[in-house]
């Protein structure tokens, strides 16, 4: 004999998981944040002119909705690599980024100089504390 589950209650189930997305979204949106101002305030270069530093940035973006976009300084070098970081993850149905949009960005990095890399440590050490608060509850 066929066993039959009945379900009553989709919406309340597919109301839990869109609040349980959306926090993890905001969750990563904060750890994306905090992992920009490490990277914006402990870099290991010197930035004469500033344009490196203010050309960093932070991308997200949650389903089809419009991407939200930090710049702090009106650096249409990070303006234009948002645009393209945009491109790359427009499939995604959730995507945070962390970015530096001079073209020279990976040739400081690859001289040994840390450009974004504490900004993915504080990134990586905050979404785990997040992400442990969210499943703990």
């Amino acid at each position: 004999m066929p066993v039959q589950i009945k379900v009553t209650n989709l919406e309340n189930l597919t109301k839990a998981s869109e609040e349980i997305r959306l926090k993890v979204f905001r969750a990563a949106q904060r750890a994306a944040e905090e992992g920009l101002n490490e990277a914006k305030a402990h870099h290991s270069y010197i930035d004469r002119t500033g344009n490196l530093t203010h050309s960093m940035g932070m991308y997200s973006r949650l389903g089809d909705a419009a991407p939200y976009e930090l710049i702090e300084s009106d650096s249409f070098k990070g303006a234009d690599y948002l645009n393209k970081v945009e491109q790359m993850y427009k499939d995604h149905d959730m995507a945070v980024a962390i970015t530096a949009g001079m073209e020279y960005a990976g040739i400081v990095a690859s001289r040994g100089y840390t450009v974004l890399e504490d900004g993915e440590r504080v990134f990586l050490e905050k979404i785990k504390t997040y992400l442990s608060a969210i499943t703990s509850k």
